[in-house]
C-alpha cells in the first residue's frame, strides 16, 4: 500500500510542473535489476531517485539552471554516477553493499552530500566553480576511499569515515574559502592527504583506531593553519607544508611505532609560524621542523623513545625553539637558528647515545641543554653575535664532552656535568663581557679548559674527585681573573696563562701529581698558589712593560 501512494504521489507531482519551464524526473524501483539512467538538459532540472534492492545503478546527466539530484539507493550493488553542469545541488544516501558515488558538478552553487553506510565504499566528488561544498559521509565501514577536489571559491570539505577498514580520504581544493576536516575512527589501512593553495586555508585531520597511518597536509598561501592527530599506532608518519602567511602546525602521533613527522612552513615571505610536534609512545621516532621568516616558534616532543631524533631549524625573526625527549635510545637533538630573539632549549632524559647540537648566530641568544640519564652524552652549542648566554649541564655521565663557543657581545658560558667518566668540557668566548664556569664533578677522564680573548673575561673551573686532570684557563685581554681547583687527586696540572690587563689567578689543587703553571703578562698581576699533597711543582712568571 505504501508503495502505491508513492507511486500515486510522484506522478501527481509530475503533472502539476509540466506547465513550468520543463526538467523534472522521478524514479522509483523496488526490487530485482535495479538500473536507471536520466539526462535533462536544460532550464528547471530536478530528480529524485529511490532504488531499493538488488543490482541497483543509476546515472545521471542533467546540464543547466536549476539541477538538483536525490537519489537514495538501499541494497546491493549500488553506483549512482552522475553529472551537472549549471547551478547544481545534489544528495546521495546509499545504504548496503557495493557502495559508490562518482559525481562531478561544474559551476555556480555547487553542494554535494553524499553517506554511504556500509561495505566497499567509494566516492568521489569533482565541483569546479562558486559557492563549493562537499560532504562524505561513509559510516559503518570496510572499502572506504572518498576524494574530493574542487576548485573555486568558497570552498569546504568535511569527510568522515567512521569505523574502519582501508580508509583513505584525500581533498584538493584551489582557490578562496578552504577549508578542509577529515575525520577516520577505526583504522586499517589510514591515510589522509589533503592539499590547498590560496586563501582561508585551514585542515583538521583526526584519524584515531591505527595501522599503516599516514598524513599529508599541504597548504600554500594566507590564513594557513593545520592540525593532524593519529592516535592507534603502526608505520606513524605525517607530513605538513605550508608556505605564506598565518601559518601554524600542529601533528600528534601518540600510539607508537615507525614515528616520523616533517613540518615546513617555509617561502613567501612565511609569517607568523609556529609549530609543534608530539609523538608520544615512541619506536623509530623523528621530528624534522623548518621554518623561515617572521615570528618563529617551533616545540617537538617525543616520550616514549627508541631512535629519537628532532631536528629543528628556523631562519628569521623571533625565534624560539624547545625539544624534550624522555626514554631514551639514540637520542639527539639538532637545530639552528639564524636571526633574532634566539632561544633554544633542548633536553634528553633517560639516555644513551645523547647527543645535542645548537647553533644560533644573531641577536639575543640563550641556549640551555640538559641531559640527565646519561651514555654517550656530548652537547655543542655555538652563538655567533649578541646577547650570548648558554649553559650546557649533563648529569649521570659516560662519554660527556660539552663544547661552548660565543663570539661576540654578552657572553657567558656554563657548563656541569656531574657523573663524569671520560670528561671533556670547553668553553671559548671571543669578545666583550664573558665569564666562564665549568664544574665536573666525580671525573675520571677529565680536562677542562676556557679560553676567552677579549673584554670583562672571568674564567672558573673545578674538578673534584679529579682522576685524570687537566684544566687551563686562557685569557688574552681585559679585566682578566681565573680560579682553577682540582681536588681529591690523581694526576692533576692547571695552567693559566693571562696576557693582558687587569690579571689575577688562583689555582690549588689538594692530591696526586700536581703541577701548576701559571703565566701573566701585563698589568695588574696577582697570583696564588696551593697544593697540599704528593708530586707537588709550580711555576709562576709575571711580566710588566
Amino acid at each position: 500500500m505504501k508503495k502505491l501512494v508513492l507511486l500515486l504521489g510522484a506522478a501527481m507531482l509530475m503533472g502539476a510542473t509540466v506547465f513550468a519551464q520543463g526538467n523534472q524526473s522521478n524514479v522509483v524501483q523496488y526490487g530485482i535489476g535495479n538500473d536507471a539512467a536520466v539526462e535533462q538538459v536544460g532550464i528547471l532540472n530536478f530528480n529524485d531517485m529511490l532504488q531499493d534492492g538488488q543490482f541497483n545503478k543509476a546515472d545521471l546527466k542533467q546540464n543547466g539552471l536549476l539541477n538538483t539530484s536525490l537519489l537514495a539507493q538501499v541494497g546491493e550493488k549500488n553506483g549512482y554516477y552522475a553529472e551537472q553542469i549549471g547551478l547544481n545541488y545534489s544528495k546521495a544516501v546509499q545504504f548496503g553493499v557495493k557502495n559508490v558515488t562518482q559525481l562531478y558538478q561544474k559551476g555556480l552553487f555547487n553542494v554535494s552530500l553524499v553517506q554511504q553506510l556500509g561495505q566497499d565504499n567509494l566516492v568521489q566528488v569533482k565541483q569546479e566553480g562558486l559557492f563549493n561544498k562537499s560532504v562524505v559521509n561513509q559510516i559503518f565501514g570496510i572499502g572506504h576511499w572518498a576524494y574530493v577536489e574542487q576548485n573555486g571559491s568558497f570552498n569546504n570539505v568535511l569527510i568522515s569515515q567512521f569505523l574502519g577498514e582501508y580508509n583513505w580520504a584525500i581533498a584538493k581544493q584551489e582557490g578562496i574559502g578552504n577549508d578542509a576536516l577529515i575525520g577516520q575512527l577505526a583504522g586499517y589501512m589510514n591515510t589522509v592527504v589533503t592539499n590547498q593553495k590560496g586563501v582561508g586555508n585551514v585542515i583538521e585531520s583526526f584519524q584515531e583506531g591505527g595501522q599503516l597511518n599516514w598524513a599529508n597536509v599541504m597548504q600554500v598561501g594566507l590564513y594557513n593553519k593545520a592540525m593532524t592527530e593519529q592516535l592507534g599506532g603502526a608505520l606513524n608518519f605525517i607530513d605538513i607544508k605550508q608556505e605564506g602567511y598565518k601559518n601554524e602546525a600542529d601533528a600528534k602521533q601518540w600510539g607508537g611505532f615507525y614515528n616520523t613527522a616533517y613540518i615546513k612552513q617555509k617561502g613567501a615571505l612565511s609569517q607568523y609560524n609556529k609549530a609543534r610536534s608530539t609523538q608520544e609512545e615512541g619506536q623509530f621516532n623523528l621530528v624534522i621542523i623548518e621554518q623561515r621568516g617572521k615570528e618563529n616558534m617551533a616545540c617537538a616532543r617525543q616520550l616514549r623513545g627508541f631512535a629519537n631524533t628532532a631536528d629543528l631549524w628556523q631562519k628569521g625573526i623571533e625565534n624560539k625553539v624547545l625539544s624534550f625527549q624522555k626514554d631514551g635510545a639514540y637520542n639527539l637533538v639538532y637545530t639552528t637558528q639564524i636571526g633574532k630573539k634566539n632561544f633554544i632549549d633542548a633536553e634528553q632524559m633517560d639516555g644513551f647515545a645523547n647527543s645535542i647540537y645548537v647553533t644560533q648566530l644573531g641577536e639575543e641568544n640563550k641556549t640551555y641543554a640538559e641531559q640527565i640519564r646519561g651514555a654517550f652524552n656530548q652537547a655543542k652549542v655555538t652563538q655567533w653575535g649578541n646577547s650570548n648566554f648558554a649553559k650546557v649541564y649533563q648529569k649521570d655521565g659516560v662519554g660527556n664532552n660539552a663544547v661552548v663557543m660565543q663570539f661576540q657581545e654578552d657572553n657567558e658560558a656554563y657548563i656541569t656535568q656531574i657523573g663524569d667518566v671520560e670528561n671533556v668540557a670547553y668553553a671559548l668566548q671571543s669578545g666583550n663581557q664573558n665569564k666562564a664556569v665549568i664544574d665536573q664533578y666525580f671525573n675520571e677522564g677529565s680536562l677542562a679548559v676556557t679560553y676567552q680573548v677579549g673584554n670583562n673575561n672571568e674564567a672558573g673551573i673545578l674538578q673534584f674527585a679529579s682522576d685524570m686532570s687537566e684544566a687551563s684557563i686562557m685569557q688574552f685581554g681585559n679585566g682578566n681573573m681565573a680560579v682553577s681547583v682540582q681536588a681529591f687527586g690523581t694526576e692533576n696540572v692547571a695552567k693559566t696563562t693571562q696576557i693582558g690587563d687587569y690579571n689575577k689567578s688562583v689555582t690549588w689543587q689538594v692530591g696526586s701529581n700536581n703541577t701548576v703553571t701559571v703565566n701573566q703578562i701585563g698589568t695588574y698581576h696577582n697570583s696564588f698558589v696551593s697544593q697540599f699533597g704528593n708530586g707537588n711543582t709550580a711555576i709562576v712568571t709575571q711580566s710588566n712593560p
